[in-house]
Order: C-alpha cells, then structure tokens, then sequence
C-alpha cells in the first residue's frame, strides 16, 4: 500500500472519529441545556385538588410560573387520595390525617430536572398535615411554566421570589429542594431569610451530576459515549446556559447560610451517586440521614423520614400553634 495513501486513510478515520466525538459532545450538550418536560397535568379530575387543599393556579399571563398551592389539611378524618393520582408520575397512593402537632407558616418545595410540581405532592401534604401552607411551583422550561430560561437552578431565584413576595406568605418560611430543585432552593432560601432548609437527595455541580445522570437515564446509549464527550458536553452546556460549574456547586452557594439545614439522601441513588454526599458533608457539615432507597423512592415519604423531618422542625426556632379548627369537605369531594 502507497504510504501516502495510508496516511491519508488514517488522516480520514481520525478526522471522522473527531467528528463523531464533537457530535457527541454536542447531542450531550443540547439534552442537558433542554431538558424535555414533564406534563404539569395529574391524571386526575379537578375534584382531586379541594379534599387535599390544592389549588392549582393557571390564571397568569405568559412568560409566567405556574404552581400549585395548598392549605393546612386540619379536618379530624384522614382523607385518602383518589386512585387515579396512582396513574401519575410518583405513582403513589397516600392516606392523610393531620398532626398531632402544628406549625404555623409555608413551605416551598421545588423539583428537580426534568420534573414538575406533582414530584413534591407527598411532601407537601405531609407539611400540609402539620399546619403549613405549601407552594410548588413548576422551574423555567419544566412543567406548564412559560418562562423560556433554564439555568440548572441558578437564575430560577430572580423568577420565584417576586412570585412569592406577591402570594404574601405567612412566615417563617422553609424551603425544601430536589435533586437539581436543592440548588435552586438553596439559592431561594438566601434570597428570602427563610428559617430553614431541607435537601432531598441533593445534586452534584452540573459537571458531575450530567455523567451520573447519563448513565442513570440512559445507560444503553451512554456505552457508546465516551466519558470525554459526556465531559465536553457537560461544558459546552454550562456556556449555552450562560452558567459557571461553580454557581451548581451546593459547597460554594451555601458557604454563607448561617440556617438549620438537614439532608435526606437516598442508599441506592442511581442518579447523585453516594461519593458526592461525601463530599458536601466534609465542607457543609449539616445534620444527614440516608434512607434506604432511589433518587425518586425519597420524595415518597415514609414513617421514618416523617419522624426525621419532625424532629427537625422541634429543633428549629418554629413555634407550634394550636390546630385550627376543622374544615368541612367540599360539596365536590366524594
């Protein structure tokens, strides 16, 4: 064979395994920067929401945030959820009754990628159960949200809080978070002194969160991806998004928050990974507890992380009220 034409063979293989690699690379970068949505509709009728105290708000014009709210769930009879909120996307079935003991204030529970605000509906009806009003909120490009911005959690402040501001709250608020929802929360928590902060199977900075993520998601097609383009993509993402790695990077964003703050994480996360837990412990050494299960079992909460989260609440500088008195059903509740 001509040496010339063997060189110019090679030349071409490499030139086309360059070209498949920035390929990669930029598939990579596009499905992080735009994460497909999750339908922010339950499958389940508008008679769903008023037994639970939700109320699902629609009525902004666009670009806006769309969220769901709920009120303290004090009736004396558990109320149990309807069998078709078991056809949604947490796919659970929960009974309620109230708390023994109750708070007074609101909590704020944001998702995380990909999800929308019916990810955070068991907790949210177990803080509705101790007396706090809730908010979930659907995050820029997630759920029915029109807001056209998605940062990985760090811009998402400067939409939340004047939606916040202008609901008028009752105070002292928590904030609790999800996967990528924990930095958008540790980020909200800051902004509006919140009393305290809850991270739930918190994420990694967006480097190391999207190579997890990859082969949590998708571990067919991460075979054929190498762990450089995954790299490479997960950069070339943080520059579409307009974003640091640092600003992603719950050691950095919380290196100024004087507030109580507890970590549930999950023993077999397939999508955060045990190390980064580690890690964030060795720098922030806030109160951790591991619950057995997935990224997702977490947000179904179980008698033990109730009692985590209730003992957690007593040690904050939250003051208990007396119940309300109970609420009679709504003519449409069955």
């Amino acid at each position: 064979m001509d040496i010339r034409y063997l060189r110019q063979l090679i030349l071409i293989v490499i030139t086309l395994q360059f070209g498949m690699l920035q390929g990669c690379a930029n598939y990579v970068a596009n499905q992080i920067a735009h994460p497909q949505k999750s339908q922010a509709e339950i499958v389940a009728p508008e008679a769903f929401y008023a037994p639970l105290r939700l109320q699902n708000h629609t009525d902004c014009q666009a670009p806006c945030l769309h969220y769901v709210t709920g009120t303290p769930l004090t009736d004396d009879k558990p109320l149990p959820l309807e069998n078709s909120f078991a056809l949604s996307d947490m796919g659970q079935t929960i009974t309620l009754s109230p708390n023994e003991q109750h708070w007074q204030g609101t909590v704020i529970l944001i998702h995380g990628y990909t999800a929308n605000w019916s990810w955070m509906i068991g907790w949210s009806n177990y803080f509705q159960s101790l007396g706090f009003h809730t908010v979930m909120p659907d995050l820029p490009e997630h759920g029915s949200t029109s807001i056209d911005d998605f940062s990985f959690g760090v811009r998402d402040t400067s939409y939340l809080k004047p939606l916040l501001e202008q609901l008028d709250l009752p105070r002292p608020w928590i904030i609790v978070g999800h996967s990528m929802g924990t930095i958008v929360a540790s980020y909200l928590a800051q902004a509006t002194d919140a009393s305290g902060l809850l991270l739930l199977a918190p994420s990694s900075p967006l480097s190391q969160a999207s190579m997890h993520a990859a082969q949590a998601f998708h571990p067919f097609a991460s075979r054929f991806i190498p762990d450089s383009s995954l790299e490479a993509g997960s950069q070339r993402a943080l520059a579409q998004l307009k974003i640091d790695d640092k600003q992603t990077d719950l050691r950095e964003i919380l290196s100024n928050w004087p507030q109580h703050t507890m970590v549930l994480n999950a023993s077999d996360d397939e999508v955060i990974g045990n190390q980064w837990i580690k890690d964030l412990a060795q720098v922030r050494p806030y109160e951790y507890h591991q619950l057995t299960g997935n990224h997702a079992d977490i947000l179904k909460p179980t008698p033990a992380s109730k009692k985590l989260v209730l003992d957690w609440l007593n040690g904050l500088t939250l003051q208990p009220t007396v119940p309300l008195a109970p609420l009679a059903l709504p003519a449409t509740a069955k």
